[in-house]
């Protein structure tokens, strides 16, 4: 009797696993490094899902290699939220984190959020947690509590973000930072020193911009006397979007949209090739013929680069 009992609960057990549906886990080959390349894909209207790795032309330094590992937003994201908190944003963040539970509900179990904050200088207003409930109380309580003024220091808070993951220890975790502002501060650094840094990191740049209403902006940057500082070149070469509001339905769509994106995106590895350390390599990634047949407007956003790390 006992046998048979034990007999049945090993095949109830082995029925329910069956069932299970199979995980999106990428494998490693341990000691091994690799490069990780995460890819967006989008038809113009939605993230495209169920492309392979056979869909993917990519080349290191104009070299073509061959994908060794790939997965569909398996791996945990660390993403820091980047706030303008300067004078005028006070509307257009409240506007944009009117959909926060909706926004976070994109994201996944496991997955980080940080808030970070900036004008003049940038402040950290929750460091990484799992706890989506606690991150959506800080944006729709502390962050619309604080103080909001001075200036637009953009491309310091960015900076600021990727020194901040250089620093961290590594591991498999995608990083992404996600600014949410009107993309018009104020000149501090070249784009090629913020494009390292976020090289280095191996960290994704994107932007939700929530412009002015017409007129204020342009009497704005005909008063400015220093030169406008904005993120979009460096975003770009990183793989990420800039994303005007208005064109996605308002502050609060856009945010969702944003998040959404960052969150659907493809990761191909391949070998890290041979090379100095801090030598640069660039990136070029593209669909096969066949799958621009199937998706004749397919837009692509990938990393245009690395650099070959220190260690």
């Amino acid at each position: 009797m006992k046998h048979t009992l034990l007999v049945w609960c090993l095949l109830f057990t082995f029925a329910a696993a069956a069932q299970e549906p199979p995980q999106e886990t990428p494998t490693f080959r341990t000691g091994v490094a690799e490069v990780r390349v995460d890819v967006q894909v989008n038809d113009g209207k939605r993230n495209v899902q169920g492309l392979t790795k056979d869909d993917f032309l990519l080349y290191d330094n104009g070299r073509p290699v061959t994908v060794q590992h790939f997965s569909q937003s398996a791996e945990p994201l660390d993403i820091v939220l980047l706030f303008d908190i300067s004078g005028s944003m006070r509307p257009k963040v409240q506007e944009a984190i009117s959909t926060a539970g909706a926004a976070l509900g994109e994201l996944r179990k496991g997955d980080r959020v940080a808030v970070w904050t900036f004008h003049d200088r940038t402040r950290t207003l929750q460091t990484f947690t799992t706890d989506l409930h606690a991150v959506q109380t800080i944006l729709e309580w502390d962050l619309l509590s604080t103080y909001y003024g001075g200036g637009t220091m953009i491309q310091d808070a960015a900076d600021g973000v990727a020194r901040f993951f250089i620093n961290q220890p590594k591991s498999d975790r995608r990083r992404a930072v996600l600014v949410i502002s009107d993309d018009d501060g104020e000149r501090t650094m070249k784009d090629k020193e913020l494009l390292d840094h976020y090289w280095q990191a191996n960290a994704l740049l994107a932007e939700l911009i929530i412009p002015d209403p017409p007129g204020v902006e342009d009497f704005r940057r005909y008063n400015r006397q220093t030169e406008r500082g904005t993120l979009k070149a460096v975003i770009e070469k990183t793989g990420g979007e800039a994303l005007v509001a208005d064109q996605e339905g308002g502050a609060g769509a856009g945010f969702q949209r944003m998040m959404q994106g960052i969150r659907q995106r493809y990761a191909l590895y391949y070998p890290m090739p041979q090379g100095k350390p801090g030598e640069y390599h660039e990136i070029k990634l593209d669909l096969t013929k066949e799958a621009k047949k199937r998706i004749p407007n397919a837009r692509v956003l990938s990393s245009k680069g690395y650099m070959l790390p220190e260690n």
